[in-house]
């Protein structure tokens, strides 16, 4: 029996992948697809099948070119046969390696495609199967051989793959020659679901020994980073170190120690520009020329006269780099820029005779907001100046005011004063931009959500309040009600139905992303069995009034109830009341 079985299985595996000629799977193909996943998972057969992974993988690649569908059906057969397959052997998994790494140019197309079935499966192996040392050493040789391949890979979803492969391999058996690529990868990418996979590597505590990740990293970091007005073309390298390092900071790396020992000196350099402590570059320049740069752009501010004149000299993106470190080193060393960080980038914010510096220092005193080191700091800073910020003739610096209120009401250790809240409920209403109004919107909703904070009643009240009788009459405004107000079912006042109603069904000026939501939220309501029966009512009626109105009305009526899915006393109620009306 285990003869025909095996012959069977290798007609089978023939039929999925040798005897692929076109680019898409046929049926017989993926009916051989799901027989054999069939018998793999089967314990009454899987132990009699005997198949040669390295055999099968072998012969795949050596088939010719535009072979892409033969070498991804090789791959998906191995995968669906991963219960029963021998996958210690080195040669295999360094097969596996390389061939996640096939250059697109390789193939005509489905290059991507190819790449990420491996990973998949490669991670897979390491989660789930006994890998021998040899096994993990060759994989490891792999991944380094085939660094640059990685840390060049343009399409996000693919480096993530690559990291959870990596971060998996790093679980399993010590690498830390890894480190480096993990650093790259941070450098080039710059993205917070990059960082967000990289932290879930380290967070399960399952790296081994973590101090000699620790010295892996600290190792990779120059030890002559600067950040001082007369070598301004190392700032870049700084930054981007700074930022690298910010991404790592995590509890399970204990980098303190090697970030100060780093870091440390550019750390003394923006400190000693903001207090206007002098060096040699400072008696180079121009004074007069430099006193009316700096009357003219941050004359007002109470910035030191020596930091003032420095700006005034360097370029607006030089500028705009400087304020970006003070951010940085602020978020490292919260403690050493307690005061002076935040309040230095504020004066930019204001002063700034450029609105795009203006703008941006605003995005970058948004992080540190959330630092409970620097509220205390933040928070009079943006109360100080409320009208300035919400009112700017810039709706970019609106906008960035916008988004850093939503960060500082996220914590809910400290509340917003109620002016700070009110002036953001202001800005959704009444504000003409409508980035700026999206970005007051979404902090609103923050804030909302922050129970310990308590601001959803108050959120809710004024904007009900401030709404009253007119949201029909605005799309923005109907739309913003149902995203603050309504969203909120447990707080929805009933009497308010009519509105809801309103907006999802009779105003047709209202647009129709808008009554989708409303029809969205009318479902969600009746879902809720605290509140299916006490609404039923109502609803009968105002479909009823609906009906017998406009043909528009009465069409997206019907609409209505089909969509709706309605309860059974609600339908039967409703289907009386539409019999009575024909």
């Amino acid at each position: 029996m285990t003869f025909y079985l095996n012959s069977s299985v290798f007609l089978l595996i023939e039929l999925w992948t040798l005897q692929s000629t076109e680019d898409t799977a046929t049926t017989p193909q993926e009916n051989a697809q799901a027989l054999l996943e069939l018998l793999a998972s089967d314990a009454r057969f899987n132990w009699r099948l005997k198949v040669d992974a390295i055999q099968l993988l072998e012969t795949a690649l050596v088939r010719p070119y535009r072979s892409f569908r033969v070498w991804l059906n090789c791959v998906h057969v191995l995968t669906a046969l991963q219960p029963i397959l021998g996958v210690s052997d080195p040669k295999l998994l360094k097969l596996l390696v390389e061939l996640s790494a096939t250059p697109e140019g390789e193939m005509d197309f489905g290059g991507t495609e190819l790449r990420q079935a491996s990973l998949t499966f490669l991670s897979s192996i390491c989660k789930h199967r006994h890998v021998t040392v040899k096994g993990f050493e060759a994989m490891k040789a792999a991944v380094i051989s085939i660094r640059h391949f990685i840390v060049e890979e343009e399409i996000n979803d693919m480096i993530a793959l690559w990291l959870s492969f990596l971060g998996t391999l790093m679980k399993r058996s010590f690498f830390p020659e890894v480190i480096p690529i993990f650093l790259e990868i941070i450098f080039k990418c710059q993205s917070r679901e990059i960082e967000v996979e990289l932290e879930g590597t380290f967070e399960s505590g399952e790296t081994g020994n973590v101090t000699a990740y620790d010295d892996a990293i600290t190792s990779a970091i120059p030890g002559d980073l600067r950040l001082t007005f007369d070598r301004r073309e190392s700032w870049n390298e700084t930054l981007k170190w700074a930022k690298a390092l910010n991404a790592l900071r995590w509890p399970e790396l204990q980098l303190e120690a090697s970030i100060r020992s780093r870091l440390g000196n550019a750390l003394q350099d923006i400190k000693e520009a903001i207090e206007g402590k002098s060096d040699t570059w400072d008696r180079d320049y121009d004074e007069a020329e430099i006193n009316a740069a700096e009357n003219a752009n941050l004359g007002n501010s109470t910035l030191h006269s020596t930091l003032r004149k420095r700006l005034c000299r360097i370029s607006e993106n030089e500028r705009l780099a400087w304020v970006e470190a003070v951010s940085i080193f602020a978020q490292h060393f919260p403690h050493d820029l307690q005061d002076a960080g935040p309040t230095v980038i504020m004066q930019l914010v204001l002063h700034d005779a450029d609105v795009e510096i203006r703008s941006r220092s605003l995005d970058f005193l948004s992080p540190l907001a959330t630092m409970d080191e620097l509220r205390a700091c933040i928070m009079p800073l943006l109360t100080e100046n409320l009208d300035a910020l919400a009112l700017a003739e810039d709706w970019r610096i609106r906008s960035a005011f916008a988004i850093t209120l939503g960060h500082l009401g996220c914590v809910g250790t400290e509340q917003l004063p109620a002016n700070v809240v009110n002036k953001l409920i202001s800005m959704a209403l009444e504000e003409t931009d409508h980035d700026v109004r999206t970005d007051a919107v979404k902090s609103l909703e923050i804030l909302r959500d922050n129970e310990e904070g308590g601001y959803c009643d108050t959120i809710c009240q004024e904007i009900s309040s401030k709404l009253d009788g007119s949201a029909g009459n605005e799309g923005w405004k109907a739309s913003i009600w149902i995203k603050l107000v309504a969203s909120r079912s447990k707080t929805v006042p009933f009497s308010q139905f009519p509105k809801l109603f309103d907006i999802a069904v009779e105003n047709f000026n209202i647009g129709y992303d808008v009554q989708e939501n409303g029809v969205e939220l009318i479902q969600t309501l009746l879902r809720d069995a605290t509140h299916r029966d006490s609404i039923a009512s109502k609803l009968g009626a105002a479909l009823t009034t609906s009906l017998r109105s406009t043909e528009y009305s009465s069409n997206r009526a019907i609409n209505v109830l089909s969509t709706l899915g309605l309860p059974k006393a609600l339908d039967s109620e409703c289907s009386r009341r539409q019999s009575d009306y024909t």
